[in-house]
């Protein structure tokens, strides 16, 4: 306890010993996520960057890097596509798209005339290991 501490009564002492050790856990928490972040950058760098699960062995351990697929739409190319004549205003937009699951569901020949307008991305990855990393 500082001299700065001295006058406070015991239910407030008790708050701010709490309050000081979630600002320490806090901080402890933003410090791991930074450098999660990081070893997270650096595996990418090693790991080729595939759509689906890409495992590595390395002696005991296998590290198994998981992509999903992203699908972007050409909002134009929709237009087009769907022969879209937009009868809104300048100032307000509407976008075309198609949900994963959605175009996945779509029979082949739906799927054919909408495909020149999507690219598919790899998504957000996810790192999981397994077996023993030490």
């Amino acid at each position: 306890m500082s001299r700065w501490d001295a006058g406070i009564d015991p239910a407030n002492q008790k708050l701010l010993v709490k309050a000081r050790e979630y600002i320490a856990l806090q901080d402890n928490i933003d410090k791991l996520k930074e450098k999660l972040g990081r070893l997270k950058a650096e595996i990418t760098e090693i790991v080729p960057e595939e759509i689906g699960d890409v495992e590595r062995q390395v002696g005991n351990t296998t590290v198994v890097v998981s992509r999903s697929s992203r699908n972007n739409w050409d909002h134009e190319m929709l237009k087009m596509i769907f022969h879209e004549h937009d009868p809104l205003p300048a100032h307000v937009t509407k976008k075309l798209i198609i949900t994963k699951d959605k175009y996945q569901k779509l029979p082949p020949e739906e799927q054919r005339k909408v495909h020149p307008a999507l690219t598919v991305t790899p998504g957000p990855m996810s790192i999981r290991i397994e077996g023993s990393a030490t």
